[in-house]
């Protein structure tokens, strides 16, 4: 077992009651392995609010993905396919723009959602595991798939920097919306010994401008009565929106403390989504994982408590 206390924890021996082949079929690998042909099945109509992405159903699978996965995203900047980040440039300050995720599914076949959710209420704490999610209508457990073809930023995607600047009611459209504070990954497509994932501890000037920027934020969110889009802070340092915080400037990096990582991606793991982290993948070869969303209303300290005192597992 690999640890980094307050931040990761992967599970050796821990394995999913399905395979890869129960989830897909050849019109879900084609998207992951052959862009380009998928989208040939499909009309592709952009969110701006989401990459740009478009949304796709196949048989067991409804997906939101990039149309073009090496076009950095809010540019017109097109990567390479063996380029993983593009040299960026704003008021002299320079950063990276990497490459968004590839791809977002959440299962809607229910035989497989109700089999994994039957699975995780017998291996996970009571309560760790988010409530049912209204989709489009449909009732979805909360399990998603994940899809990189390269590293990432560093990032977060929990509520830490919401629950120290958010009022009540904005708090609470929060926490109804895309943001959680943990989950639990299992690989299913890639090489295990091709990644890692690696967690940084922000400085006091780092998350001064952080707060600062969540505030100008709600202010915004306020002021028009929608939530933004995203928003950057001065020098394009860091950036937030509805889903990801981001950062990948040189100037906001040096505030960063690495804390641990886990090497490799041979074992499922627990991931504090607040954590600011970053994945590794030294080739452009796809990689899906598949994710227990963490319930909202907990903070990791609690879940991390439950590892400490041996009872987040039941097995």
């Amino acid at each position: 077992m690999q640890k980094v206390k307050n931040h990761l924890c992967s599970f050796p021996g821990l394995e999913l009651p399905i395979t890869v082949e129960d989830i897909f079929t050849d019109d879900d690998y084609e998207l992951i392995y052959d862009r380009a042909r998928f989208n040939k099945k499909v009309d592709i109509v952009e969110h701006p609010d989401l990459f740009g992405w478009t949304m796709a159903q196949t048989e067991k699978m409804h997906w939101m993905y990039s149309p073009n996965e090496h076009k950095l995203a809010g540019t017109e900047i097109i990567l390479e396919k063996d380029q993983d980040f593009a040299d960026l440039t704003f008021e002299e300050r320079k950063y990276l723009g990497y490459r968004p995720p590839t791809s977002i599914g959440v299962i809607t076949d229910k035989d497989l959602m109700y089999k994994l959710r039957e699975f995780a209420q017998d291996t996970f704490h009571e309560d760790y595991l988010a409530d049912i999610w209204s989709f489009g209508g449909k009732k979805i457990v909360p399990i998603t798939l994940i899809g990189f073809s390269g590293p990432s930023t560093f990032h977060t995607e929990g509520l830490t920097g919401w629950r120290k600047v958010a009022d009540e009611s904005l708090f609470a459209h929060r926490i109804e919306t895309s943001r959680t504070s943990a989950v639990v990954n299992f690989r299913l497509i890639g090489d295990p010994d091709d990644s890692s994932i690696e967690v940084a501890e922000p400085d006091e000037y780092f998350t001064e401008v952080y707060d600062n920027l969540n505030k100008e934020y709600i202010s915004k969110w306020k002021k028009d009565g929608k939530e933004p889009e995203t928003m950057w802070s001065e020098g394009r340092g860091i950036s937030v929106s509805s889903s990801i915080d981001q950062t990948s400037s040189d100037e906001m990096l040096s505030h960063l403390t690495p804390c641990g990582k886990i090497e490799g991606y041979h074992d499922p793991f627990l991931l504090n989504l607040s954590s600011w982290h970053r994945v590794n993948i030294k080739t452009e070869a796809p990689r899906l994982s598949l994710r227990f969303m963490g319930h909202k209303k907990h903070s990791f300290d609690y879940i991390q408590q439950l590892i400490d005192e041996d009872r987040f597992l039941k097995c």
